[in-house]
């Protein structure tokens, strides 16, 4: 059986971050931030993705909490996504 190289806590700690870390660059319109939110938010996707697995193959259950948490985190991949678009748009219009 794989050996899980992660303690609960450390993804929790983890998620935290991320999360903290998107609200506080939620809010700058520069393209730094944009592109920060985007690779915290693919970082963020790896991470449900390795634990939505961890929950359907080890663990053979599913949580409705998990899976929500899933799709925020995917929502949140897409809006950012389009948010950097528009800001890439809005920058080209402008200059």
């Amino acid at each position: 059986m794989a050996r899980i190289c992660f303690s609960d806590g450390d993804f929790y700690v983890w998620f935290r971050a991320v999360f903290r870390e998107a609200a506080e660059r939620g809010v700058s319109v520069s393209p730094r931030a944009a592109m920060l939110l985007v690779l915290s938010s693919w970082v963020s996707l790896a991470g449900s993705l390795y634990l939505a697995s961890i929950l359907l193959f080890v663990l053979e259950d599913l949580c409705l909490v998990c899976i929500s948490t899933y799709v925020v985190n995917l929502v949140l991949m897409l809006v950012n996504l389009k948010r950097r678009s528009g800001l890439s748009a809005a920058r080209e219009k402008a200059e």
